[in-house]
Parts: structure tokens; C-alpha cells; sequence
């Protein structure tokens, strides 16, 4: 930073150049005493002049670098504040946008029911909570039923193609119920192996060697593994698929398939499966290669 006007110093010197040159002609002279008095003090009075200026130009200076760096300072500090304060204002924008576009979501939606003032649902809700356990305990701890229904109905009567086919119409939502449990743990599940472990039970129903309703085939001693060690589960899903149209039309089909046969096993004893017992030697049906295959009692 550059202080003073060099021009000043330079006057300066100068003029005390010039003011010692004269004190020095006249003490060469020594002619006139007050001369060289006169001279001594216009020199003397010049250096402090110069001196002065010299201090205002460098005081003026300074003031002058001290107001920049303030002012710059200030400025600094002033962008700061604003720069914040820009900051807040779209912050708070954004909030309030956000806050308008939620307003708009719910602003005449007519398909949200408004609900009617000071109305306590905690009585409804409390209900609906107690019918969905209730459902649900139901269906966890289903048992089949051992109550004495009347015997399943299964009619046969001749078809056009000489077959026979099978009425289930009579079967009782016991029935179902029941049917679709034994299937549920005994089958492959999602193959027609379930309409095959139907048709071996209605089987059973309708043979003399067996008792005559489902409930009381499902739960004979040491029948079926998944009723005995708890495999089965109640599926209201599966229930309305075997009791379905399509459901009762592959149950018939399965029941002319099976033949009256009233057993089957599983994969592990696949090595039995045979041809032993059936007409023209053909093999035990299955009626997918991972579900059972049934034979005829006493078979294998």
C-alpha cells in the first residue's frame, strides 16, 4: 500500500536542500548574524511544515484504508445475512408449497366419505378386530367333525358313454369342510393329486369295508398321517375349489379313474407301486408324478 504523494516528499526534500544551502551561505558569510537567524528558522519552520504534511498525507491514508477494509467488511457480512435469509425464504417456500400440493389431495375428494362429527369408533373397530380372530381361530383350530351325519350320497347312474357318474350334490358343508381338510395335508398340492385323495375317501364312504360318512373315515385310527399328526389345516380356498363346478367334475373323473380303489401311499413308498390286482396289468394311477399312487386294499 502505497502512503503519501511522492511529489510531497520530493517538495520536501527539497526544500530543506534549499533552506540548508542558504544557512550555509551565510555562515560562509558571517556578514549578517540576523541573516543567518532568519535563515535557520525559515528552514527550521519549512521542515516542520513538510513534516506535518507528510503526517496529514500518511493519517489520511490510513483513514482511508481502515474505511475500505470496513466497508468491505460490512459488505461481506451483509451478503452473509442476506444469503441466510434467501436461504429461510425458500425453505419456508418449499414448505408451503408442500403443505398446498397436500391440501389439493384432499381438497373436495369426493371420495373420501367425511366423516360425521364427534362419532367414536372404537366400539366398530373393536368389533370387526374380535370377528377377524374369531375367523382366524376357527380356521387355525378346525377338527373335523365326529358327530353322526347321515352318509355321504354318492349315486351312480349311467351316462351316455356308457361310464358312470358320480351325484355329489348331497354332501354337506360338513362334508366339504371335512373333504377338503384330509386333502389338504394328504395330496400334492395344486395337482389333480387333490380331487385323487377326494375320490379315495368318497370311496371308502361308499364301501361296506369302511364307515359311511367322511367325518368318520377321516378320523379312523391310524388312517391318514396329516389328520393324525396335525399336517391337515382347514382352507376355505380349497374348500370352494373342490366343491366348484370344475372341482366336482375331476372328483368324478378321479372316482372312474381310482376304479373303487380306497388306498393310496406317497413318494417315499413309490417302490411298491404295481401292477398287481388291475385289470390288464396296467400300473397304479397316479395322478401326478409327485403326488400318490392308489391301489386297491391289501394291495401292496
Amino acid at each position: 500500500m502505497a502512503f503519501g504523494n511522492i511529489s510531497s516528499y520530493v517538495a520536501a526534500g527539497q526544500s530543506a536542500n534549499s533552506a540548508g544551502a542558504q544557512l550555509f551561505a551565510a555562515q560562509r558569510s558571517r556578514s549578517n548574524p540576523d541573516q543567518i537567524l532568519k535563515a535557520a528558522m525559515q528552514a527550521r519552520a519549512e521542515e516542520k511544515l513538510n513534516a506535518m504534511k507528510i503526517e496529514s498525507e500518511l493519517a489520511q491514508t490510513a483513514i482511508k484504508a481502515t474505511g475500505k477494509v470496513a466497508n468491505q467488511a460490512i459488505a461481506s457480512e451483509a451478503d452473509m445475512r442476506v444469503s441466510a435469509i434467501k436461504g429461510k425464504t425458500q425453505a419456508m417456500a418449499g414448505k408451503v408449497a408442500m403443505l398446498g400440493e397436500t391440501a389439493k389431495m384432499f381438497k373436495n375428494d369426493r371420495r373420501r366419505p367425511k366423516a360425521p362429527v364427534n362419532v367414536d369408533y372404537s366400539e366398530l373397530l373393536t368389533d370387526a378386530n374380535k370377528r377377524v380372530t374369531d375367523a382366524q381361530d376357527k380356521i387355525t383350530n378346525f377338527k373335523p367333525t365326529t358327530m353322526d351325519t347321515p352318509p355321504a350320497q354318492i349315486s351312480e347312474a349311467p351316462s351316455q358313454n356308457g361310464s358312470s357318474s358320480y351325484d355329489l350334490s348331497k354332501l354337506t358343508d360338513d362334508d366339504w369342510n371335512n373333504l377338503s381338510y384330509v386333502v389338504s395335508g394328504e395330496a400334492a398340492r395344486g395337482t389333480k393329486d387333490e380331487y385323487g385323495v377326494a375320490a379315495s375317501v368318497l370311496n371308502r364312504v361308499a364301501s361296506s369295508k369302511f364307515p359311511n360318512t367322511i367325518s368318520a373315515v377321516i378320523n379312523a385310527p391310524g388312517q391318514y398321517a396329516a389328520i393324525r399328526d396335525g399336517g391337515a389345516r382347514l382352507e376355505p380356498a380349497l374348500t370352494a375349489s373342490l366343491r366348484s363346478e370344475t372341482g366336482r367334475a375331476e372328483i368324478i373323473k378321479a372316482l372312474e379313474t381310482l376304479n373303487g380303489r380306497t388306498d393310496f401311499k406317497g413318494q417315499a413308498l413309490l417302490g411298491n407301486r404295481s401292477s398287481r390286482g388291475n385289470e390288464n396289468g396296467i400300473m397304479d394311477p397316479m395322478f401326478h408324478p409327485k403326488g400318490n399312487f392308489y391301489h386297491f386294499p391289501g394291495q401292496t
